[in-house]
């Protein structure tokens, strides 16, 4: 399952598994199961209960993310749909949440794997949208398919890059 975390520390009962404090007012952990979007869309009602209302969605432009973005703005979310190549796509999707939804969306290109564009991210969000209150660390890689004796280790450092440097820079900031 995914995890969840509130600011401050404070866990929030019948959710997924808890992690460490982040820093971060609210951070929704990669979900790899594409099934589990009601489980996303709970979390986020919740949280928005709870005066939270602008979500960074890492990766928004892909299949999850998407459906995240738009479970996000249906549940009373301004969301950022953050992408890192395709532009178009995110751009497209934050138009249609904002025009189905009523609710404000963006989309902000940024490779998370790259500290000072992670950063930029987030710092594009609170000057565009006025807060960021929730994370959904959603961006992620695979190295292909094939055989494991032709992976490189760039291939793996760029995953590790992607994978965990990037939640972890966003989740930190």
């Amino acid at each position: 399952g995914g995890s969840v975390q509130a600011g401050g520390g404070a866990r929030l009962r019948g959710l997924p598994q808890v992690v460490q404090d982040s820093g971060a007012p609210f951070a929704l952990y990669r979900k790899t199961d594409p099934h589990r979007y009601e489980e996303i869309a709970e979390c986020a009602q919740l949280c928005n209960t709870l005066g939270m209302s602008t979500m960074v969605i890492t990766g928004g432009s892909g299949e999850i993310g998407s459906a995240t973005a738009s479970a996000a703005a249906a549940a009373g979310w301004d969301v950022v749909v953050n992408y890192r190549t395709n532009g178009e796509r995110a751009r497209a999707l934050a138009a249609r949440i904002a025009a189905e939804s009523g609710r404000r969306a963006i989309a902000v290109g940024a490779d998370v794997a790259v500290e000072d564009e992670a950063i930029a991210l987030l710092e594009t969000t609170v000057v565009e949208m006025g807060a960021l209150d929730c994370l959904v660390n959603n961006a992620g890689i695979a190295p292909g398919y094939g055989p494991f004796v032709e992976l490189t280790v760039a291939d793996m450092e760029q995953v590790w890059a992607t994978n965990l440097t990037g939640a972890f820079v966003c989740a930190r900031e």
